[in-house]
């Protein structure tokens, strides 16, 4: 399952980035079944600057981490007021084994798609 560790370390990373403009704080993972110690399933809740913020994890098993709730808790960490967005690349052809997260700005978006062809999913707008 994952951790309240593993979950803050990748959030506090990707919040790093933000130069302090995004902090996460009061991790807690709510079990769908509390009474199993190795259960994957549940919902994932912090605090995104003083806001609350909530993601539903599906990790089955154990050694696996929820790559889609991962960024989704990671877009939802985007700056409104600043140039950069944290955005997942969208994957064409055969899906790569990792997935990939960048905080580019528009200009970085535009030279990446024009020069490279990456294009990338619309963030998200929690926090």
């Amino acid at each position: 399952m994952i951790s309240k560790e593993k979950a803050q370390s990748v959030l506090d990373e990707a919040a790093a980035l933000t130069a302090g403009k995004v902090t996460v704080s009061n991790y807690r993972f709510e079990k769908e079944n509390p009474d199993d110690e190795d259960c994957g399933l549940g919902t994932l809740h912090c605090e995104c600057n003083g806001k609350p913020l909530s993601f539903g994890v599906e990790q089955e098993p154990n050694d696996y981490l929820d790559m889609g709730a991962a960024c989704q808790a990671i877009e939802a960490l985007g700056s409104h007021d600043g140039p950069r967005d944290f955005r997942y690349v969208e994957q064409k052809g055969s899906p790569l084994n990792d997935d990939i997260m960048v905080l580019p700005t528009t200009e970085q978006r535009e030279g990446l798609l024009q020069h490279l062809g990456i294009t990338f999913e619309p963030p998200v707008r929690s926090c």
